[in-house]
Protein backbone atom coordinates (compact mmCIF):
# COMPACT_ATOMS: atom_id res chain seq x y z
CA UNK A 1 0.00 0.00 0.00
CA UNK A 2 1.76 3.78 -0.66
CA UNK A 3 2.83 5.41 1.74
CA UNK A 4 -0.02 8.59 1.12
CA UNK A 5 -2.51 6.33 2.95
CA UNK A 6 -0.61 6.79 6.24
CA UNK A 7 1.09 10.36 5.90
CA UNK A 8 -2.72 12.05 7.01
CA UNK A 9 -4.20 11.10 9.88
CA UNK A 10 -8.04 12.24 10.66
CA UNK A 11 -9.29 13.70 14.25
CA UNK A 12 -12.09 11.62 14.75
CA UNK A 13 -13.80 12.92 18.21
CA UNK A 14 -17.50 14.52 18.83
CA UNK A 15 -15.83 17.44 20.35
CA UNK A 16 -13.87 20.05 17.76
CA UNK A 17 -10.52 21.43 18.66
CA UNK A 18 -9.36 25.12 17.47
CA UNK A 19 -5.77 24.13 18.46
CA UNK A 20 -2.86 21.61 18.84
CA UNK A 21 -3.46 20.91 22.85
CA UNK A 22 -7.06 21.06 22.62
CA UNK A 23 -6.15 17.53 20.31
CA UNK A 24 -6.57 14.07 22.23
CA UNK A 25 -4.22 12.14 20.36
CA UNK A 26 -6.07 8.93 21.01
CA UNK A 27 -8.65 10.29 18.80
CA UNK A 28 -6.16 10.49 15.34
CA UNK A 29 -6.55 7.30 13.21
CA UNK A 30 -4.96 6.78 9.89
CA UNK A 31 -7.24 7.68 7.29
CA UNK A 32 -6.81 4.39 5.42
CA UNK A 33 -8.61 2.72 8.64
CA UNK A 34 -11.64 5.48 8.45
CA UNK A 35 -14.93 5.02 7.03
CA UNK A 36 -17.21 7.73 5.76
CA UNK A 37 -20.67 7.87 6.73
CA UNK A 38 -22.90 9.26 3.72
CA UNK A 39 -25.47 10.44 6.02
CA UNK A 40 -23.95 11.65 9.19
CA UNK A 41 -21.12 13.44 6.09
CA UNK A 42 -18.23 12.77 8.75
CA UNK A 43 -15.37 10.36 8.64
CA UNK A 44 -16.39 7.11 11.14
CA UNK A 45 -13.12 5.62 13.07
CA UNK A 46 -13.63 2.14 14.21
CA UNK A 47 -15.25 2.62 17.69
CA UNK A 48 -17.90 4.99 15.77
CA UNK A 49 -19.29 2.06 14.20
CA UNK A 50 -21.11 -1.29 15.23
CA UNK A 51 -20.85 -4.68 12.74
CA UNK A 52 -23.07 -7.60 12.15
CA UNK A 53 -22.04 -10.56 11.18
CA UNK A 54 -23.49 -12.41 7.88
CA UNK A 55 -21.38 -14.85 7.14
CA UNK A 56 -19.49 -17.48 8.87
CA UNK A 57 -16.48 -20.58 7.39
CA UNK A 58 -13.41 -21.88 8.10
CA UNK A 59 -10.85 -21.07 5.79
CA UNK A 60 -9.25 -24.64 5.39
CA UNK A 61 -12.37 -27.11 4.99
CA UNK A 62 -14.57 -24.15 3.62
CA UNK A 63 -17.47 -25.24 6.07
CA UNK A 64 -20.68 -22.63 6.07
CA UNK A 65 -20.75 -22.38 10.39
CA UNK A 66 -22.93 -18.95 9.70
CA UNK A 67 -26.27 -20.43 11.87
CA UNK A 68 -23.89 -21.73 14.45
CA UNK A 69 -24.16 -18.11 16.19
CA UNK A 70 -22.27 -20.06 19.47
CA UNK A 71 -19.25 -21.80 17.33
CA UNK A 72 -16.02 -19.47 16.99
CA UNK A 73 -13.87 -22.83 15.87
CA UNK A 74 -14.11 -25.34 12.95
CA UNK A 75 -15.58 -28.39 14.33
CA UNK A 76 -13.95 -30.62 11.45
CA UNK A 77 -10.47 -32.29 11.27
CA UNK A 78 -8.78 -28.86 10.98
CA UNK A 79 -6.20 -27.76 13.14
CA UNK A 80 -3.23 -25.06 13.86
CA UNK A 81 -0.22 -25.31 15.53
CA UNK A 82 0.34 -23.50 18.93
CA UNK A 83 4.00 -22.35 18.29
CA UNK A 84 3.38 -20.68 14.74
CA UNK A 85 -0.29 -20.58 13.86
CA UNK A 86 0.36 -22.52 10.40
CA UNK A 87 -1.51 -25.54 9.35
CA UNK A 88 -0.95 -29.18 11.05
CA UNK A 89 -0.79 -32.21 8.80
CA UNK A 90 -2.84 -35.07 10.31
CA UNK A 91 -1.54 -39.14 9.65
CA UNK A 92 -2.54 -41.60 11.48
CA UNK A 93 -1.19 -44.97 12.71
CA UNK A 94 -2.55 -48.68 13.87
CA UNK A 95 -2.49 -50.48 17.25
CA UNK A 96 -3.69 -53.89 18.21
CA UNK A 97 -7.01 -54.76 18.72
CA UNK A 98 -8.20 -52.00 16.38
CA UNK A 99 -6.67 -49.18 17.86
CA UNK A 100 -5.46 -45.92 16.81
CA UNK A 101 -3.35 -42.44 17.34
CA UNK A 102 -3.49 -39.66 15.61
CA UNK A 103 0.11 -37.70 14.81
CA UNK A 104 -0.01 -33.84 14.24
CA UNK A 105 3.18 -32.51 12.04
CA UNK A 106 3.43 -28.53 11.63
CA UNK A 107 3.34 -27.42 8.01
CA UNK A 108 6.44 -24.55 9.17
CA UNK A 109 8.14 -25.62 11.71
CA UNK A 110 8.75 -28.28 13.73
CA UNK A 111 6.13 -28.73 16.56
CA UNK A 112 5.06 -32.57 16.81
CA UNK A 113 1.94 -33.94 18.95
CA UNK A 114 0.89 -37.61 19.30
CA UNK A 115 -2.42 -38.61 20.53
CA UNK A 116 -3.19 -41.15 22.77
CA UNK A 117 -4.31 -44.63 21.34
CA UNK A 118 -8.23 -44.98 21.03
CA UNK A 119 -10.65 -47.94 20.61
CA UNK A 120 -13.60 -46.35 19.81
CA UNK A 121 -14.92 -43.42 17.00
CA UNK A 122 -14.65 -39.95 18.29
CA UNK A 123 -13.91 -36.48 16.81
CA UNK A 124 -10.26 -35.40 17.12
CA UNK A 125 -11.04 -32.37 19.33
CA UNK A 126 -12.44 -35.31 21.98
CA UNK A 127 -9.36 -37.36 21.66
CA UNK A 128 -6.97 -33.99 22.00
CA UNK A 129 -9.09 -33.56 24.92
CA UNK A 130 -8.88 -37.04 26.60
CA UNK A 131 -4.90 -36.35 25.79
CA UNK A 132 -4.61 -33.89 28.17
CA UNK A 133 -2.75 -34.93 30.93
CA UNK A 134 -0.95 -31.92 32.32
CA UNK A 135 -1.51 -30.38 35.67
CA UNK A 136 -2.49 -27.25 34.65
CA UNK A 137 -5.27 -28.65 32.20
CA UNK A 138 -6.38 -30.79 34.46
CA UNK A 139 -6.97 -28.08 36.82
CA UNK A 140 -8.58 -26.30 34.34
CA UNK A 141 -11.38 -29.62 33.85
CA UNK A 142 -12.27 -29.76 37.40
CA UNK A 143 -13.07 -26.19 37.52
CA UNK A 144 -14.74 -26.33 34.16
CA UNK A 145 -16.52 -29.34 35.33
CA UNK A 146 -17.20 -27.10 39.13
CA UNK A 147 -18.62 -24.50 37.89
CA UNK A 148 -19.76 -24.80 34.32
CA UNK A 149 -21.56 -28.06 34.92
CA UNK A 150 -24.35 -26.74 37.08
CA UNK A 151 -26.60 -24.41 35.51
CA UNK A 152 -28.92 -23.67 38.57
CA UNK A 153 -27.81 -20.08 39.58
CA UNK A 154 -28.60 -21.11 43.43
CA UNK A 155 -25.66 -23.85 43.27
CA UNK A 156 -23.09 -21.25 41.97
CA UNK A 157 -21.73 -20.00 44.80
CA UNK A 158 -21.31 -23.30 46.41
CA UNK A 159 -19.78 -24.66 42.92
CA UNK A 160 -17.35 -21.45 43.75
CA UNK A 161 -16.40 -22.20 47.07
CA UNK A 162 -15.04 -25.72 46.25
CA UNK A 163 -13.27 -24.11 42.66
CA UNK A 164 -11.46 -22.12 44.99
CA UNK A 165 -10.45 -24.18 47.51
CA UNK A 166 -9.42 -26.89 44.83
CA UNK A 167 -7.56 -23.54 43.47
CA UNK A 168 -6.01 -23.21 46.91
CA UNK A 169 -5.35 -26.53 47.06
CA UNK A 170 -3.31 -26.92 43.54
CA UNK A 171 -1.62 -23.61 44.85
CA UNK A 172 -0.21 -24.73 47.76
CA UNK A 173 0.98 -27.73 45.83
CA UNK A 174 2.67 -26.33 43.24
CA UNK A 175 5.04 -24.36 45.45
CA UNK A 176 6.47 -28.21 45.91
CA UNK A 177 5.55 -29.63 42.90
CA UNK A 178 5.74 -26.76 39.54
CA UNK A 179 2.38 -26.78 37.12
CA UNK A 180 3.43 -28.58 34.00
CA UNK A 181 2.09 -27.17 30.67
CA UNK A 182 2.28 -29.02 27.39
CA UNK A 183 0.84 -27.35 23.63
CA UNK A 184 -1.84 -29.10 22.20
CA UNK A 185 -3.61 -28.75 18.60
CA UNK A 186 -5.74 -25.68 18.57
CA UNK A 187 -8.63 -26.16 16.37
CA UNK A 188 -8.57 -23.32 13.83
CA UNK A 189 -10.79 -20.58 14.24
CA UNK A 190 -13.72 -19.55 11.70
CA UNK A 191 -13.22 -16.05 9.34
CA UNK A 192 -15.81 -14.21 9.46
CA UNK A 193 -17.54 -11.37 6.74
CA UNK A 194 -19.31 -8.72 8.19
CA UNK A 195 -21.36 -5.53 7.77
CA UNK A 196 -20.53 -2.54 9.26
CA UNK A 197 -23.01 0.42 10.18
CA UNK A 198 -22.03 3.79 11.85
CA UNK A 199 -22.83 4.67 15.31
CA UNK A 200 -24.91 7.15 15.01
CA UNK A 201 -27.01 7.37 12.03
CA UNK A 202 -27.37 3.31 11.72
CA UNK A 203 -26.40 3.76 8.33
CA UNK A 204 -24.62 0.91 6.48
CA UNK A 205 -20.78 1.51 5.19
CA UNK A 206 -19.89 -1.71 4.28
CA UNK A 207 -21.17 -4.65 3.42
CA UNK A 208 -20.04 -7.73 1.72
CA UNK A 209 -21.53 -9.92 -1.20
CA UNK A 210 -21.94 -13.50 0.47
CA UNK A 211 -24.46 -14.92 -2.03
CA UNK A 212 -24.17 -16.94 -5.06
CA UNK A 213 -20.40 -16.87 -4.88
CA UNK A 214 -17.65 -18.70 -3.09
CA UNK A 215 -16.88 -17.97 0.41
CA UNK A 216 -12.88 -16.71 -0.34
CA UNK A 217 -13.98 -14.64 -3.23
CA UNK A 218 -13.92 -11.06 -1.81
CA UNK A 219 -16.55 -8.78 -3.29
CA UNK A 220 -18.59 -5.49 -1.85
CA UNK A 221 -21.86 -4.96 -1.98
CA UNK A 222 -21.59 -1.35 -0.56
CA UNK A 223 -18.39 0.39 0.64
CA UNK A 224 -17.92 3.73 2.49
CA UNK A 225 -14.46 3.58 2.81
CA UNK A 226 -12.47 7.00 3.51
CA UNK A 227 -9.73 6.46 1.31
CA UNK A 228 -12.41 6.42 -1.58
CA UNK A 229 -14.06 9.76 -0.66
CA UNK A 230 -11.86 11.73 1.23
CA UNK A 231 -8.42 13.15 -0.03
CA UNK A 232 -5.29 11.72 0.26
CA UNK A 233 -3.21 13.99 2.15
CA UNK A 234 0.67 14.12 2.67
CA UNK A 235 3.69 16.17 2.82
CA UNK A 236 7.11 16.06 1.45
CA UNK A 237 10.45 17.98 2.85
CA UNK A 238 12.40 20.63 0.48
CA UNK A 239 14.65 22.55 2.61
CA UNK A 240 15.17 22.68 6.69
CA UNK A 241 11.60 24.75 6.51
CA UNK A 242 10.15 24.87 3.33
CA UNK A 243 7.36 21.79 2.41
CA UNK A 244 5.13 20.96 0.22
CA UNK A 245 1.73 19.87 1.27
CA UNK A 246 0.04 17.29 -1.49
CA UNK A 247 -3.86 16.51 -2.04
CA UNK A 248 -5.14 13.85 -4.25
CA UNK A 249 -8.44 14.29 -5.59
CA UNK A 250 -9.78 9.98 -5.45
CA UNK A 251 -13.41 11.06 -6.98
CA UNK A 252 -14.83 10.98 -10.37
CA UNK A 253 -16.10 14.37 -9.93
CA UNK A 254 -14.62 17.95 -9.57
CA UNK A 255 -13.87 18.74 -5.73
CA UNK A 256 -13.87 22.42 -3.99
CA UNK A 257 -11.14 22.66 -0.98
CA UNK A 258 -10.50 25.26 1.49
CA UNK A 259 -8.13 24.61 4.15
CA UNK A 260 -6.91 26.21 7.15
CA UNK A 261 -3.83 25.95 8.83
CA UNK A 262 -3.98 26.35 12.62
CA UNK A 263 -0.67 28.57 14.28
CA UNK A 264 0.67 28.08 17.84
CA UNK A 265 3.28 30.29 19.83
CA UNK A 266 5.83 27.80 19.27
CA UNK A 267 5.41 27.25 15.12
CA UNK A 268 4.09 29.50 12.55
CA UNK A 269 3.10 28.43 9.02
CA UNK A 270 2.89 30.51 5.80
CA UNK A 271 1.52 28.92 3.41
CA UNK A 272 -0.26 31.36 0.23
CA UNK A 273 -2.81 29.04 -1.47
CA UNK A 274 -5.85 28.12 1.06
CA UNK A 275 -8.89 27.71 -1.11
CA UNK A 276 -8.51 25.56 -4.74
CA UNK A 277 -10.41 23.15 -6.83
CA UNK A 278 -9.35 19.27 -7.88
CA UNK A 279 -10.26 17.85 -11.06
CA UNK A 280 -11.91 14.36 -10.92
CA UNK A 281 -9.82 11.50 -11.04
CA UNK A 282 -8.78 10.07 -14.87
CA UNK A 283 -7.52 6.50 -15.88
CA UNK A 284 -3.99 7.11 -16.78
CA UNK A 285 -2.07 6.43 -13.45
CA UNK A 286 1.03 8.31 -13.76
CA UNK A 287 -0.91 11.76 -14.31
CA UNK A 288 -2.36 11.62 -11.10
CA UNK A 289 1.00 11.26 -8.87
CA UNK A 290 2.06 14.65 -7.74
CA UNK A 291 5.54 15.01 -9.27
CA UNK A 292 7.04 15.12 -5.83
CA UNK A 293 6.78 11.42 -5.81
CA UNK A 294 7.40 10.81 -9.20
CA UNK A 295 11.09 9.05 -9.00
CA UNK A 296 13.73 7.70 -11.36
CA UNK A 297 12.76 3.97 -10.74
CA UNK A 298 11.28 3.21 -13.82
CA UNK A 299 11.39 4.55 -17.01
CA UNK A 300 7.83 6.00 -17.37
CA UNK A 301 8.39 7.68 -13.67
CA UNK A 302 11.55 9.39 -15.02
CA UNK A 303 10.13 10.50 -18.72
CA UNK A 304 6.78 11.86 -16.51
CA UNK A 305 9.61 13.64 -13.97
CA UNK A 306 11.43 15.02 -16.93
CA UNK A 307 8.75 16.19 -19.06
CA UNK A 308 6.70 17.88 -16.08
CA UNK A 309 9.73 20.22 -14.34
CA UNK A 310 12.63 19.81 -16.83
CA UNK A 311 15.44 22.06 -15.89
CA UNK A 312 13.40 23.50 -12.67
CA UNK A 313 14.01 19.60 -11.19
CA UNK A 314 17.82 20.68 -10.20
CA UNK A 315 16.63 24.12 -8.54
CA UNK A 316 17.38 24.36 -4.88
CA UNK A 317 14.43 25.91 -2.88
CA UNK A 318 14.84 28.66 -0.94
CA UNK A 319 11.75 31.46 0.78
CA UNK A 320 12.47 33.39 -2.39
CA UNK A 321 11.72 31.21 -5.35
CA UNK A 322 9.53 29.16 -3.23
CA UNK A 323 6.47 30.17 -5.21
CA UNK A 324 8.01 28.11 -7.99
CA UNK A 325 7.08 25.02 -6.21
CA UNK A 326 3.74 25.60 -6.98
CA UNK A 327 2.38 22.71 -8.98
CA UNK A 328 -1.05 21.28 -10.22
CA UNK A 329 -2.10 18.22 -12.07
CA UNK A 330 -5.78 16.39 -13.55
CA UNK A 331 -6.49 16.14 -9.99
CA UNK A 332 -3.81 17.04 -7.23
CA UNK A 333 -2.07 20.02 -6.20
CA UNK A 334 1.19 20.41 -4.30
CA UNK A 335 1.13 23.77 -2.27
CA UNK A 336 4.21 24.79 -1.07
CA UNK A 337 4.29 26.47 2.62
CA UNK A 338 7.17 27.42 4.99
CA UNK A 339 7.48 26.54 8.94
CA UNK A 340 8.90 28.56 11.33
CA UNK A 341 9.79 26.52 14.44
CA UNK A 342 12.55 25.14 16.54
CA UNK A 343 10.81 21.18 16.84
CA UNK A 344 11.84 18.74 14.81
CA UNK A 345 8.69 16.73 15.07
CA UNK A 346 5.75 18.48 15.22
CA UNK A 347 2.01 17.92 14.52
CA UNK A 348 0.32 20.33 12.87
CA UNK A 349 -3.29 20.48 12.57
CA UNK A 350 -5.04 21.31 9.71
CA UNK A 351 -8.93 21.97 8.97
CA UNK A 352 -10.28 20.52 5.97
CA UNK A 353 -13.59 22.01 4.52
CA UNK A 354 -14.37 20.17 0.90
CA UNK A 355 -17.83 19.93 -1.02
CA UNK A 356 -18.30 18.45 -4.50
CA UNK A 357 -20.79 18.90 -7.63
CA UNK A 358 -23.41 16.32 -7.83
CA UNK A 359 -22.88 13.43 -10.07
CA UNK A 360 -24.25 10.02 -10.92
CA UNK A 361 -20.60 8.45 -10.79
CA UNK A 362 -20.59 8.99 -7.07
CA UNK A 363 -22.53 6.52 -4.79
CA UNK A 364 -23.53 9.66 -2.80
CA UNK A 365 -25.58 12.71 -3.92
CA UNK A 366 -23.50 15.32 -2.18
CA UNK A 367 -20.26 15.61 -0.39
CA UNK A 368 -20.32 18.16 1.97
CA UNK A 369 -17.95 17.89 5.52
CA UNK A 370 -15.46 19.61 7.28
CA UNK A 371 -12.65 17.70 9.45
CA UNK A 372 -9.42 18.04 11.32
CA UNK A 373 -6.45 16.79 9.76
CA UNK A 374 -2.81 16.30 11.44
CA UNK A 375 0.13 16.14 9.89
CA UNK A 376 3.27 14.71 10.72
CA UNK A 377 5.98 17.25 10.36
CA UNK A 378 9.52 15.43 11.12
Amino acid sequence: MSNIYYNSSIYCSSSVPFNISEIDKNFIFPQIDLYYCPECQSPRALYQTFFKVNYKFCSNCLTDFTKSQDQYTCSKNCFVCPECSSNLSISFENHDNNGKSFKFKCVYCEYKFKTSVIYKPQSLTNIINESKKDSFNKLCQDIRNGVLKSEKAEKLSDRTIKNLQLMNKNLTKEMEEPFTIEKYPLPSKLTTKKIVYCLDCKSTLFAPLVENIPPTTNKVLTSFVAIDYLPHISTTKLTENIYLLHFINPLEVKVHFQILISNSDSCTVDITTTDFVLGPKISNLIKTIPIAYLTHSTTQSKSELILRKGGKMYQEATEDNMDDYFEKGANWISIPFAINTESRNIDLPMHVKLRCDNSPQVQLNKISTNYWCVLAIN
